[in-house]
């Protein structure tokens, strides 16, 4: 049986056909040769899609991808040279998007009334997609990182510059979050992940460009690590807090309860994000070294090591050998049974992994048959985007991962799902249906909820899969390597008539490449990939990097595989996809209620429209778990370890996990005893603060303080302890200047408490109030917990406040053109603060 989802079905010297595995869906190129280039004509008989968001999208897709489509390579680029002509023309269709995607200017409806933005720079951007035409962080990062900075290495320097700022006043350049959830910054908080292109692009840049760009990045990465260690670090765990990297759309990966409630989300510490903060704490100590900083040097490796070691203590599940996508949320810090792709691949490639772990994570990830999704399990009754979804950049860093692990099998399912869905899309789409492949099901709504033609990211992942996996190409501070990584399925299947594949004109600084793979004959050999023989480099044999010492203005590399050895790889294929328990997950339980009862506590709940003969509950109590498998026809669990009345503030939370495929849900919102009679929460409102700024109001339904925020105002109380012990510091805000998916305007403000008979800080951290769609609803802000033990009947001061920290992406001079809500004209850090909370622990 093979792995591959599209296989060779005609073969001609003018005409070749891929065609999808059990279906008719095919794809068909031709070609005509014009001197040097050729001229390629891609057809297919798969389906478009039909559903758009506007009609601006409908219009430019009718325009911009015709059926038959009509590919011409250019002499300025590299083009392929194999003997078939699928494989020529793709490559050059996606050297072609990454042209179409080259733009003089960008443009998004938040900024500049939705204008071209001005003063663009000299060589121009990278635009995100056909439906997406600005640039964002995260997906430039990615796209350089994946192939980009070889492509065209000054656009690429021009758009990851382009997410640089300093401050509207000037100085403190950091690293831009673009909009996001509760008004982004910090709930989301990835943009680090810029430090994947900047290193990309530094390994090909010369001279005073390289030099000058090596120190604003240090500079940027250097403040903004420096800032994020104050806002969004986790001492306690060593781990960042914020969304997921990539996973930007609230209920597509994370619990439905998160919503409506994105302080929850602010709260997570998800495995992508910090793998990209680990990564940038990589980079920024490769800079100060190379800059001359010692000190730094040392810090940054030493924070570097420490996140390591944090992510594989608290994010590593052995039972399951994987990474877990997150901690939910503070009030159940345990790691749940939910998996994403990216961050597994980077644990991988970044060594977080060991050598152990990173095989099992390969094998054990779950597959199907039309490639890998980017989230596992998928969640029930929500739409197809990021849920239930292939995406071709991510499965390009899932190839890199798998060819370092040596898995053949997994190898040839991401060659093939990048293959198939560009052969049968004639575009490089933003994502596919993880299950039938399609770039649109049939359905009441939309789904995907929204699929770009040439989206930047899918683009340079195809290019990556040639350039990094077929290729072998990976580049070093100092020069290149080639390994080749060719799985004979791949080969045999799809290349027959292959004997040499030609990269030709690959650039390289100033250098240009031929790179010539010499492969082994077809056989009936099917496990497992070839193994690297002699390398050559312009007839001379080498073993070594290539160096820029090495090379002429014009050079050959040969490469020759040879057989090796044919074991085989698990992979862990989920091929039953007509029951839906063995691709979905329960949806999350919620706990309804605790009781005292006879000295226990218990915990009542429900399944949330799960049948309980299909499903097993696993209980957790302060992220420890201490029930497993209890009964779907449960109401109710006494906790027998508790002490009723007199148990500490326990924060429960529940699984659920179905019994015929194992999936698990993702955790239910925590649920904590505070007392009988929630006597263990200490109040203190608004008509009882000491405010410097703002003015009182009794408006949307609670007392508080409003238009409250500007730099010079503060919020001071003082009370008495009621109870001994550790407390959680929340208050209740409404911030209603943005909506609750987009935005740049979440409120973040310093929160200090300290002991007036000592003057010792108690607590101290910033709190998080993201944006919630409307001034009319309150909720709690994030957690911050006393460091020293309160001591009932002492007297404390807490004091709020504004500092250099307590800043959000309105403060960046990069959003003065933002026009889609608050914080462009000015920065906007306001928020209505209606109400203190002191949750005592113990």
């Amino acid at each position: 049986m093979t792995i591959l989802s599209i296989l060779l079905s005609e073969t001609s010297e003018s005409l070749e056909v891929l065609r999808e595995k059990y279906s008719q869906y095919e794809g068909r190129f031709t070609v005509v040769k014009s001197g040097d280039n050729k001229r390629f004509y891609l057809q297919t008989n798969a389906p478009f899609q039909k559903k758009f968001n506007d009609d601006n999208q409908r219009q430019s897709h009718q325009e911009y991808l015709p059926n038959p489509r009509e590919i011409v390579e250019s002499g300025d680029y590299p083009n392929l040279e194999s003997n078939h002509i699928w494989f020529d023309a793709l490559y050059a269709l996606a050297i072609a998007e990454a042209r179409q995607c080259s733009v003089p200017n960008i443009k998004d409806g938040s900024y500049f009334n939705g204008q071209p933005l001005p003063n663009p720079p000299t060589g121009g951007y990278f635009e995100t997609g056909l439906f997406w035409n600005y640039v964002w962080t995260r997906d430039i990062s990615y796209a350089v990182e994946l192939s980009l900075a070889v492509v065209d290495p000054i656009r690429a320097l021009n758009s990851l510059n382009f997410k640089l700022s300093e401050l509207r006043e000037g100085d403190n350049l950091q690293i831009i979050q673009d909009t996001g959830t509760g008004g982004s910054y910090p709930i989301s908080s990835d943009r680090v992940a810029w430090s994947f292109g900047c290193r990309t692009l530094l390994q090909q840049l010369q001279g005073e460009k390289r030099h000058d760009f090596a120190q604003r990045s240090y500079q940027a990465l250097k403040n903004t690590i420096e800032h994020d260690r104050q806002v969004i670090f986790d001492p306690q765990d060593g781990l960042y807090r914020g969304e997921q990297s990539f996973l930007d759309w609230r209920e597509q990966s994370y619990p439905d309860w998160t919503k409506e409630d994105p302080v929850q989300i602010a709260m997570s510490k998800a495995l992508s994000t910090n793998c990209c903060h680990y990564h940038a704490l990589q980079l920024a100590t490769t800079l100060a070294g190379e800059l001359g900083n010692s000190d730094q040097q040392e810090r940054y490796q030493q924070w570097a090591e420490d996140l390591r070691q944090a992510i594989r203590t608290h994010l590593y599940l052995p039972e399951q050998q994987l990474y877990s996508t997150f901690i939910t949320t503070t009030f159940a810090p345990a790691p749940a049974h939910q998996y994403d792709l990216l961050g597994n691949a980077w644990a991988i490639l970044l060594d977080i992994a060991d050598e152990q772990q990173a095989k099992q994570i390969v094998s054990h990830y779950p597959h199907l048959p039309k490639g890998a999704s980017v989230i596992w399990p998928q969640q029930r009754d929500t739409l197809i985007y990021h849920n239930q979804a292939i995406w071709p950049f991510v499965t390009a860093f899932w190839l890199r991962a798998a060819k370092k692990v040596e898995n053949a099998p997994a190898v040839t399912l991401g060659i093939s799902s990048l293959v198939r869905g560009a052969a049968l899309s004639l575009s490089n789409m933003e994502n596919f249906d993880a299950v039938t492949g399609r770039v649109e099901i049939d359905s009441e709504h939309k789904e995907p909820q929204v699929n770009s033609p040439r989206q930047l990211w899918s683009v340079a992942g195809y290019l990556s899969m040639i350039h990094d996996i077929i290729f072998g190409l990976t580049w070093t501070d100092s020069g290149i390597r080639l390994a080749p990584y060719i799985t004979r399925e791949f080969r045999n299947h799809l290349l027959p008539n292959s004997n040499q594949l030609v990269l030709k004109g690959f650039p390289y600084r100033s250098y240009q490449l031929d790179i010539q793979i010499n492969l082994p004959p077809v056989t009936e050999e099917m496990v497992g990939a070839y193994t690297v023989g002699e390398i050559r480099l312009n007839g001379q044999g080498i073993t070594s990097e290539i160096t820029e010492a090495m090379l002429s203005d014009r050079n050959l590399v040969e490469v020759d595989l040879v057989e090796g050895k044919t074991e085989t790889s698990p992979l862990n294929l989920v091929n039953n996809l007509e029951d839906y328990r063995y691709r979905f997950a329960p949806r999350p339980p919620i706990v309804e209620s605790i009781t005292a009862i006879d000295e226990q506590l218990a915990i009542r709940f429900n399944l949330n429209g799960e049948n309980p003969d299909e499903v097993t509950v696993n209980m957790y109590r302060d992220g420890e778990l201490v029930a497993k498998g209890l009964s779907g026809n449960l109401k109710s669990w006494r906790d027998h370890n508790s002490q009723g009345t007199r148990s500490p503030s326990y924060c429960y939370n529940l699984e659920t996990v179905y019994i015929t495929s194992g999936t698990t849900s993702q955790r239910s919102q925590p649920f904590c005893y505070w007392g009988s009679n929630s006597e263990r929460i200490s109040y203190v409102n608004a008509d009882q603060f000491s405010a410097s700024g703002g003015q009182f109001s009794e408006g949307h339904g609670r007392k508080h303080f409003e238009n409250w925020g500007q730099p010079g105002d503060s919020i001071t109380v003082n009370l008495k302890a009621q109870l001994n012990g550790r407390h959680a510091i929340q208050v209740v805000a409404g911030n209603g200047a943005g909506a609750i998916n987009t935005g740049i305007t979440c409120a973040v403000k310093h929160l200090q408490m300290k002991n007036l008979q000592n003057s010792q800080i108690v607590a101290d951290g910033y709190l998080m109030m993201p944006q919630l769609g409307s001034w009319e609803r309150w909720l709690e802000s994030s957690v911050i917990f006393t460091q020293i033990d309160l001591i009932a009947n002492q007297d404390y001061e807490i004091k709020i406040f504004s500092d250099a920290q307590a800043i959000n992406m309105s403060s960046f001079a990069h959003n003065a053109n933002y026009t889609g809500g608050n914080g462009g004209t000015e920065a906007y850090n306001y928020v209505n603060i209606a109400q203190i909370k002191l949750n005592a622990l113990t």
